[in-house]
């Protein structure tokens, strides 16, 4: 109907605004890399959740969706993380986390939430899936801009070693973030027409490029062995 669509609308808005807090950044925080994405990916998903049950209730049977295994072994696995954080020593600490490792079992819960939200968008619109991949590769490719500039013209937040981090505020958190993205534009320059393909081409590399100059072994040499099984399967 009319008023599912809408809801559906909006809530894809906010979905979006999740995958642009890797960019939030505020110093004035103790932490000001983890804390403003913390608070900001929790912000929207909360605000998401009125507007997903508005859907519910113009559409009862979305709740059928909670029986995709992908959701119900989301579900176990927080079954069993909330009664270890139960049983543990520190319940309170498990399931709030500290200052500087705030992910505890509450942002656990909040991971499902936005996972839930998108099982049903993607239900009710599944354009959503590529217009919320655009968006992921275009915050991507900014993080990744900025460490070609990172120390030359724009400041360096969080150097290591002459390690690049962006406003990630870690050389092995940027690493690992823009893996996932790189393997998605990589996969539209097979899907779009020649001028996008040269366009995500572009984008590929400046996302391994920024991969390389963090350093981080593991991600590179993950990178290189996704790059290997890739030209194994197309050859």
């Amino acid at each position: 109907t009319r008023a599912v669509m809408s809801f559906s609308k909006l809530l894809g808005i906010l979905l979006s605004f999740v995958l642009v807090t890797p960019l939030f950044f505020w110093s004035d925080y103790a932490f000001p890399f983890l804390c403003p994405k913390i608070i900001g990916f929790l912000f929207f998903v909360i605000i998401a959740i009125p507007i997903y049950l508005a859907i519910l209730l113009k559409q009862p049977n979305s709740l059928a969706r909670m029986r995709h295994p992908v959701l119900l072994t989301l579900v176990f696995f927080l079954v069993v993380i909330t009664l270890s954080a139960i049983l543990g020593t520190d319940p309170l600490h498990s399931f709030f986390g500290s200052i500087q490792r705030p992910l505890g079992i509450i942002v656990y819960f909040h991971l499902f939430l936005w996972a839930l939200f998108l099982f049903e968008l993607f239900h009710a619109d599944p354009r959503w899936k590529q217009r919320l991949v655009t968006i992921l590769l275009s915050v991507a490719s900014v993080a990744a801009s900025y460490t070609l500039v990172e120390s030359w013209f724009l400041p360096s937040f969080a150097s290591m070693n002459n390690r690049v981090a962006s406003l990630l505020g870690n050389p092995a958190y940027l690493a690992s973030y823009l893996i996932i993205p790189l393997f998605f534009s990589l996969a539209r320059t097979h899907t779009t027409k020649r001028k996008e393909r040269i366009l995500y081409l572009c984008l590929s590399t400046l996302m391994g490029t920024a991969i390389f100059l963090t350093g981080t072994r593991g991600s590179i040499i993950g990178l290189i062995a996704g790059a290997l099984f890739w030209i194994f399967v197309h050859s």
